[in-house]
């Protein structure tokens, strides 16, 4: 899955045009009978029709979120009868969680084993056993390599993932104690959320995403705020629906950090936060992201 800014849906249409002008040209050109000249008309009308619905759908949907644009930034809907209800349905429901390893090191770690990364290094064991037959037999020695370098590639990511690196890697730096991180963590509140997931103890939050660990001193922390990213999805140029993704946002001195959280889970730990802070949490800041989930 590759991310990068897809084509201007405006300019989708005229090429589908131009694309099925070419098409039709070429059909009459090579086979000259109605037979080919109708099913190339028929591929030009339905590709049209779809590219015109899909971008109706957009414009509908940037509609809907320029109205709900206001309310999302000023916290306005956090505050509303119906999503307070379903919040305090989600609180009385699953609420905090606990810890389900013996140390933090091993609860930490267990959220970044999961289905993706189990494939990934099944994949890459598939290509690497494959190069090693293939030295084996008449085929060139060049693509015995390369399935055993795409194998190696393969395997290194997802066990690098699966092990939970950036959770590694943190502790091996870590200017806090060991002892101190741990019986913070143990004794803390915890959210998770795949890969993503933040602790409030006592004096320290630790946090861990799909990148990075660490953790802040509570008496460090100035300022907390609920980030929200307005996530575009599009298919071979064609827009494909969209979500709201949730982030924790603290700011400490000269650095910042966010965790991708539920929106439930985000009120409630800027609430816990708020309260061991004693300040209002800040109002949401909103922005947009496109996503092109065309195999590449």
């Amino acid at each position: 899955m590759k991310t990068r800014r897809p084509p201007d849906p405006r300019l989708t249409l005229p090429m589908i045009l131009v694309g099925g002008a070419i098409g039709l040209g070429y059909a009459y050109l090579k086979y000259g009978d109605f037979v080919h000249m109708a099913i190339t008309a028929v591929i030009v009308i339905v590709a049209g029709a779809f590219i015109l619905y899909t971008t109706k759908l957009e414009e509908r949907a940037d509609r809907k979120a320029a109205q709900e644009r206001p309310e999302l930034e000023d916290g306005s809907r956090f505050s509303s009868v119906k999503w307070r209800k379903g919040y305090l349905d989600f609180v009385e429901e699953k609420g905090w969680e606990s810890p389900k390893r013996r140390s933090m090191k091993a609860d930490m770690c267990r959220h970044y084993n999961n289905g993706t990364d189990r494939a990934v290094i099944l994949m890459g064991a598939f290509f690497t056993a494959c190069g090693v037959a293939l030295l084996f037999s008449p085929q060139s020695p060049l693509v015995a390599a390369g399935g055993i370098a795409l194998g190696g590639f393969c395997l290194f990511f997802g066990i690098k993932d699966i092990c939970g690196y950036p959770v590694r890697r943190w502790l091996r730096n870590a200017s806090i104690g060991r002892e101190e991180l741990e019986s913070s963590y143990m004794g803390g509140r915890l959210l998770t959320m795949e890969k993503n997931g933040v602790n409030i103890g006592r004096e320290l939050v630790i946090f861990f995403n799909k990148k990075t660990a660490g953790a802040i001193r509570l008496s460090e922390i100035q300022g907390a705020e609920r980030q929200i990213v307005r996530l575009k999805k599009y298919q071979d140029g064609t827009y494909a629906g969209e979500e709201y993704q949730y982030f924790l946002l603290l700011r400490a001195k000269g650095s910042s950090v966010s965790v991708q959280l539920s929106e439930h889970q985000a009120e409630l730990a800027l609430e816990e936060l708020e309260r061991r802070l004693g300040t209002a949490a800040a109002g949401a800041r909103l922005s947009e992201g496109r996503e092109d989930m065309t195999v590449t």
